[in-house]
């Protein structure tokens, strides 16, 4: 099993490297799994391509705004290469200690589910020794999983209306303008093939936020609801995203029930680079070592 795992990089430089340490280190667990974990980073300057180089990466290069187009760079970048699945992690995205040994992952990977990932996130304030449990109605980006055949037919495609739903009937909304039926969206929608093969979208080109959404639609366009529908696995803590202070979402605008010191404590437990990020964004003194 080979499995991609894409990451768009810019300035954050500190918690950048230790976004690298802990990949090398999930790189390793991966393996002892049967899984052959890899990078594929997409960078926007020469200190964020430098410091990849350094942790020994080679990264695509692109604007950083917009970001869906950056992010369709990098995996442009990832489709030449041999791999079963792409993942997705955000810079200041940490999988826990145990992610790749966690039963439901494991099982999704060996059905080969099409698309899989989580609506609980855990968020983790990177100055404060706060942290908070955060559900979504729908499965974020961060550690989510696509398999190779969503993107192979899916990318070098752009879905097009057309004029009769799978039952021969038309939705009129507005003169000249018919569209398929919401509900007919549980099968695929017509698309067309684009005269440049060069050219990937998987996001939309133009967006800096709701990418998420925005890709997983482009897949149920192509593949149908039943089929691209992305699978929310049952784990818990499973993913952590730690808030720098320069985030397009902060810790405090994000819903989620906060964690007593305790639960911290028992959280960081399963996370092994929660002390370097205290380390590094709280001082060194042993007052800010909890676990």
């Amino acid at each position: 099993m080979k499995i991609i795992c894409l990451t768009a990089v810019h300035q954050r430089r500190e918690i950048t490297g230790i976004f690298y340490q802990g990949f090398a280190d999930q790189r390793v667990r991966a393996l002892k799994e049967g899984i052959d974990l890899s990078l594929q980073v997409v960078a926007s300057d020469t200190e964020d391509i430098e410091l990849a180089n350094f942790f020994g990466h080679t990264p695509a290069e692109a604007p950083n705004l917009p970001l869906g187009a950056k992010h369709n760079t990098g995996l442009k970048h990832a489709l030449v290469q041999d791999f079963d699945y792409l993942m997705q992690l955000g810079s200041d995205d940490f999988l826990c200690d145990s992610f790749w040994q966690d039963k439901h992952v494991k099982q999704a990977l060996e059905q080969r589910v099409p698309i899989f990932g989580f609506n609980n996130l855990l968020v983790m304030h990177a100055t404060e020794r706060k942290m908070k449990h955060s559900n979504f109605l729908r499965p974020f980006g961060a550690a989510r999983f696509i398999h190779r055949s969503l993107l192979d037919s899916a990318v070098h495609c752009k879905p097009v209306r057309w004029k009769h739903s799978y039952t021969g009937k038309t939705h009129q909304r507005g003169k000249g303008f018919t569209e398929l039926l919401p509900m007919k969206l549980i099968k695929p929608a017509m698309h067309e093939v684009l005269n440049d093969v060069t050219t990937v979208q998987l996001w939309d080109t133009n967006k800096n936020a709701g990418l998420d959404y925005s890709s997983e639609n482009r897949l149920i366009w192509v593949h149908g609801m039943s089929k691209a529908r992305c699978r929310v696995l049952p784990g818990k803590d499973m993913v952590m995203d730690v808030k720098t202070g320069s985030n397009i979402h902060s810790y405090d605008k994000l819903p989620g029930i906060e964690l007593s010191p305790f639960q911290y404590d028992m959280t960081c437990e399963g996370f092994s680079f929660v002390r370097t990020i205290e380390d590094a964004y709280r001082g060194r003194g042993g007052r800010n070592r909890h676990c």
